[in-house]
C-alpha cells in the first residue's frame, strides 16, 4: 500500500480482517494479527470494529484463548470500550467452542463404547478432560455475561466521556441460553444457570394469579433498565429484546429443570414490564398451550 501511495482507513482494515475470517489459510490468523498491528504505522487510531474484525477471526478459527485475551485487554472507558458487537463476538465463540467440545465428547463415548465393554483407562482420561474443557468454557461464557452486565449497568450509573452506552438485544440473549440448553443434559447445575440470566435481564415477576404485583426489586430487569435510560432522540431504533425463541429457550428450559412457577413468573414480568414487546410476538397464541400446561403443574403440585 505504501508502494503505490495509497493511504488506508478504517474501513480498509475492516475488509481486510474479514477477508483473513474467511480465508482457509493455516496462517491467516497470523495475518489477522499482523494487519491489525499494523494500523498505527499509518497513522490511524484502531477502532472498536477493527478489533470486533479481528475477534471475528479468532471465532472462526476457534482460538478462543487468543480471543480471551485480545478482550481482556479492551479499556472500560473510551472510543475502544467494549461494544454490543464485542460481546456478541464473544458470547458466540465460547458457545461454539461448547458445541465443539460436546460434539467431541459425544463421538469418543460412542467410539469407546463400541469398540469394547469396558472403557480404557485413556478413553476415561480423554472423557474428563474434554468435561473440564466444557465446564472451563461455560464457565467463561457465564463470566462473559456478567462482565457485560455490570457494564452495561455501569456506563448508565457512571457514564464516562467517548464511552457509549451498551444496548442489549434478543440475539445475545439467545446465544446464552442456547448455550445452557446444550450443557444441560451433561450437568444440570451448568444449564440451570441460564434461569438466573433470565431473571436479570427479564426479571421474573412474583405476582401471580389474583395477587397484586409486586414493585420491581431494587435491582431493576437488565432490559428495563436499559430501555429507560436510552436517550429519545438521536439514537436511532433499539435493537429488540425479546421474540419467540427467547421464549421457547426459557420455556424448554424451565420445562426440562421443572421450574413451571419460574416460567409463570417470567411471562407475568413481559405482561407488567415489556407489554410493547410482548405485543410484537409473532406467534404469541402459540405459547398458550405451554403456559397451560405451567399452570396445570402448579396447581397440581398445591394439591
Amino acid at each position: 500500500m505504501r508502494k503505490r501511495g495509497f493511504k488506508p482507513t478504517h474501513t480498509t482494515f475492516t475488509a481486510l480482517l474479514k477477508a483473513c475470517a474467511l480465508s482457509d489459510s493455516d496462517k491467516s490468523t497470523q495475518m489477522a494479527e499482523h494487519l491489525y498491528n499494523s494500523i498505527a504505522d499509518f497513522g490511524i487510531e484502531p477502532s472498536i470494529i477493527n478489533f470486533n474484525s479481528l475477534l471475528s477471526v479468532y471465532q472462526r478459527k476457534h482460538n478462543i484463548e487468543q480471543l480471551l485475551d485480545r478482550f481482556n485487554g479492551l479499556p472500560r472507558d473510551g472510543p475502544t470500550a467494549p461494544s454490543l458487537a464485542t460481546y456478541t463476538i464473544l458470547f458466540s465463540a465460547c458457545r461454539r467452542e461448547i458445541q465443539r467440545q460436546l460434539a467431541e465428547l459425544e463421538a469418543v463415548a460412542a467410539a469407546s463404547k463400541s469398540s469394547q465393554e469396558r472403557r480404557s483407562f485413556g478413553d476415561s482420561r480423554r472423557i474428563a478432560l474434554i468435561k473440564t474443557n466444557i465446564h472451563s468454557m461455560f464457565n467463561a461464557l457465564i463470566q462473559s455475561w456478567h462482565v457485560y452486565a455490570a457494564d452495561a449497568a455501569r456506563r448508565i450509573t457512571e457514564p464516562a466521556v467517548d464511552t457509549q452506552p451498551l444496548e442489549l438485544d434478543a440475539h445475545m440473549v439467545k446465544i446464552v441460553l442456547k448455550a445452557c440448553h446444550a450443557v444441560y443434559g451433561e450437568n444440570r447445575a451448568l444449564g440451570r444457570k441460564g434461569l438466573g440470566i433470565v431473571e436479570q435481564v427479564y426479571g421474573l415477576d412474583k405476582g401471580l394469579g389474583g395477587q397484586a404485583a409486586e414493585k420491581l426489586p431494587r435491582n431493576e430487569p437488565l432490559a428495563l433498565l436499559l430501555r429507560q435510560s436510552r436517550p429519545d432522540k438521536g439514537a436511532g431504533p433499539a435493537p429488540p429484546v425479546l421474540d419467540d425463541e427467547v421464549v421457547d429457550l426459557v420455556f424448554g428450559l424451565c420445562k426440562r429443570d421443572r421450574q413451571s412457577t419460574k416460567a409463570l413468573r417470567f411471562w407475568k414480568s413481559l405482561e407488567q414490564h415489556f407489554t410493547a414487546e410482548l405485543a410484537s410476538l409473532k406467534q404469541q397464541q402459540q405459547h398458550q398451550p405451554a403456559l397451560d400446561e405451567f399452570r396445570a403443574r402448579t396447581t397440581h403440585s398445591k394439591s
